[in-house]
């Protein structure tokens, strides 16, 4: 019997250097937040979000809302979002020595991410940062999580939650990847936006139409509270069923939904 023994080295591949803009504190970020009817009930709680850790320390922040409008909503007396145009109105009052506050009114059938980042990108400069968010995210300052907990930072806090590879409702970019994307996506297409391609969501844009790498990273202060939300049909194949994987993912985990199918069945049997 001969017996061998080998030592394999697989050594690194290509090492590629990715040129990344250099951001800094005094680049101002702008925060766009699309509003639908279904948000309206989560729009307070945002607000105030906003301004105790983003306002009151004074971050260099600007803050861009979108009421969506639905096209068949054309002609009504009553305004849905009155109430909120003077939430913003209240909050543009209290800081106004330093807060940007834009509000734009959209009227479509379908809210995608592309078609609402249009009407915001036309109104800044090329070299502005963008930060795409919801009514569910909630940033939170070290202070606030350190208090009470005698673990690592924030571990308690996210005891129950999990990082949803799926979502993409929060996204960070420049107005000229986007613009640069979006150019190239309607050459490649040779046509201007049609229903198929204006639906897409900002992953789709910048996977498919750029040569950027794009980065998904676990961000333990930005918090996105959990919610039932109503996945568009409007959305390509692939959206729409990441969508849904990600609302189904995000009821629990497999610990916490084996519980709940044992209490039911508990409470059944008796």
């Amino acid at each position: 019997m001969i017996t061998k023994r080998l030592s394999l080295l697989r050594p690194l591949g290509l090492v590629e250097i990715l040129p990344m803009p250099y951001v800094t504190e005094a680049t101002r970020v702008q925060l766009v937040l699309p509003l639908l009817t279904s948000d309206l009930g989560h729009i307070a709680g945002f607000l105030d979000a906003f301004a105790t850790n983003l306002l009151d320390p004074q971050e260099n922040v600007g803050l861009n809302v979108l009421l969506v409008y639905d096209v068949s909503s054309s002609g009504q007396d009553k305004d849905v979002y009155e109430e909120v145009r003077s939430m913003l109105t209240e909050l543009e009052r209290r800081y106004k020595t330093f807060l940007r506050l834009e509000l734009a009114n959209v009227r479509t059938e379908s809210p995608s991410q592309v078609r609402l980042m249009e009407v915001v990108s036309k109104k800044h400069s090329m070299d502005t940062l963008f930060f795409l968010v919801s009514v569910w995210s909630e940033e939170y300052s070290p202070e606030v999580l350190r208090r009470g907990f005698s673990g690592p930072q924030s571990a308690e806090f996210l005891h129950d939650g999990h990082f949803d590879r799926l979502s993409s409702s929060e996204f960070c970019f420049y107005n000229s990847d986007f613009m640069r994307a979006r150019s190239r996506m309607t050459a490649e297409v040779q046509e201007e936006v049609d229903e198929d391609n204006g639906d897409a969501e900002l992953l789709e844009l910048f996977l498919r139409h750029s040569d950027l790498h794009v980065f998904r990273a676990l961000e333990p202060a930005l918090v996105q509270r959990f919610s039932l939300k109503k996945c568009s049909t409007h959305l390509s194949g692939e959206s729409y069923h990441r969508c849904v994987l990600g609302s189904l993912e995000a009821m629990g985990s497999r610990v916490h939904l084996a519980m709940a199918l044992f209490d039911r069945d508990q409470t059944n049997s008796t």
